[in-house]
């Protein structure tokens, strides 16, 4: 039976539903996306259990080790750009990787210097992750469980993680307890621009798309823009000190295989979209108190 939880970001109760948006995502009529009356959060509410997420991610394909590789290897020159960026930063030191799939990310952080470990909900992808990278990866959904001691590491990552996690704010606070004073939480969030674009024929189809192959939309239980993103790092005790949106420079994430033709003005949008706050991809980086 799903629950009803109050606001991810603030914790008031105070909802509008977003029904356009909830059929947007092809939810089935006993969840719902909702609006927090007080901080503009945007979540899911209610929302499934959290034994039936996990049934959920063990059974949709795209979660599967060899789907996850798929996704993840083509993106190996935006985790290297990333670790570029990081590095000005933090200096090489211990990063852990929260949410590290199959472990591309962390292995292409290893390779550049870093002491690196991960986290993995899905314990199949877990061993598979240890066995690619050759690295630990602990098999847990709660950063507590982690055998991981407070105040020893420099880089926290959440490359597409704070989306799917029940407790957002929780979670962060957690990272922060093990990063060493001044330590460094990366974190990368899909861009609510959909929120505003759901009503533009090319968006719906693409996202409809999408949809098709899982039937539903639930892997995503927080839905942010930039400034609850930002919001969000600040509630965990974060300082933020770097912020933008932009788009993916991998070409498969930009180019249209219905209409070959529109692949060029769409680049141009994606182009656009950082600079002006509304690229797909949310991308902070906030320092722990020194």
């Amino acid at each position: 039976m799903p629950e009803t939880v109050d606001c991810l970001l603030c914790g008031a109760n105070r909802t509008q539903a977003e029904r356009e948006f909830s059929r947007f995502l092809r939810l089935p009529p006993d969840l719902q996306i909702v609006r927090c009356g007080a901080c503009q959060m945007i979540y899911m509410s209610p929302r499934p259990l959290e034994d039936e997420m996990a049934e959920y991610y063990a059974n949709v394909e795209t979660y599967s080790p060899e789907a996850q590789v798929k996704h993840q290897e083509p993106l190996v020159p935006c985790y290297d750009a990333l670790l570029g960026k990081v590095a000005r930063h933090r200096s090489p030191g211990t990063l852990l990787d929260v949410g590290c799939g199959v472990g591309v990310f962390l292995k292409r952080a290893a390779e550049a210097g870093w002491d690196v470990a991960g986290t993995e909900g899905s314990p199949l992808l877990a061993d598979f992750a240890s066995q690619y990278t050759g690295r630990r990866v602990y098999s847990c959904t709660d950063l507590r469980e982690a055998e991981i001691e407070p105040g020893t590491l420099d880089v926290i990552t959440f490359l597409h993680v704070l989306e799917h996690v029940s407790d957002p704010v929780d979670t962060l606070r957690t990272a922060v307890s093990l990063l060493r004073p001044g330590g460094l939480v990366v974190g990368q969030v899909p861009n609510q621009y959909l929120d505003a674009w759901a009503r533009l024929p090319v968006v719906r189809g693409h996202v409809s798309r999408m949809s098709e192959k899982t039937k539903t939309n639930l892997h995503h239980l927080a839905f942010f823009t930039p400034s609850t993103f930002k919001h969000l790092f600040e509630e965990a005790g974060l300082i933020v000190e770097y912020e933008s949106t932009y788009a993916l420079s991998n070409r498969r994430h930009m180019a249209s295989s219905r209409f070959p033709l529109l692949s060029w003005p769409k680049r141009g949008l994606y182009s656009l979209s950082g600079p002006l706050g509304f690229g797909p991809v949310i991308e902070l980086y906030g320092r722990a108190p020194a």
